[in-house]
């Protein structure tokens, strides 16, 4: 128990205080607040996924010769 506690006393702050519970202003939120988990579940990860589609329309619609495994990238295969 000792040790456990040791432990806890010198974990990094984000784990005693996790981004989740953080609350976070958005500038055109005019004032308002959101918490930080419906932050990264509401507006970022939607937004990563939308550039991402974008910028892939994008560079297909130039020419560019990219394609679903691009996007992916490597699968770590395993046996069956």
């Amino acid at each position: 128990m000792a040790g456990a506690i040791r432990s806890a006393r010198h974990a990094p702050i984000v784990l005693k205080n996790p981004a989740g519970d953080r609350k976070v202003s958005i500038s055109w939120g005019h004032g308002k607040v959101i918490g930080g988990e419906d932050y990264v579940l509401q507006v970022s990860i939607p937004n990563v996924c939308f550039h991402l589609t974008t910028a892939y329309a994008i560079l297909r619609h130039n020419g560019v010769d990219i394609g679903k495994m691009d996007f992916l990238g490597p699968i770590n295969w395993i046996a069956t």
